[in-house]
C-alpha cells in the first residue's frame, strides 16, 4: 500500500513539473514569435529608408 501511494505522489510530482515546463515552453515560444516580429520591422525599415546594413550609408 505504500509503494502505491508513493507512485502516486511521484506521478502528481511529474504531473505539475510538466505543467509548469508547458508553461515555460509556451512563453518562450510567444517571445520568439514577438523578437522576430520587432526584427522584422527594423530590417523593413532598413530597407524601406535604403540604409546599408555594412556601412551605415545610404544606398545610391
Amino acid at each position: 500500500m505504500r509503494a502505491l501511494l508513493g507512485i502516486a505522489i511521484l506521478l502528481i510530482v511529474i504531473w505539475i513539473v510538466a505543467r509548469i515546463v508547458g508553461f515555460v515552453a509556451g512563453a518562450l515560444l510567444n517571445l520568439l514569435w514577438i523578437i522576430a516580429l520587432v526584427l522584422f520591422v527594423i530590417w523593413l525599415i532598413g530597407l524601406i529608408t535604403g540604409r546599408n546594413r555594412t556601412t551605415g550609408t545610404r544606398a545610391p
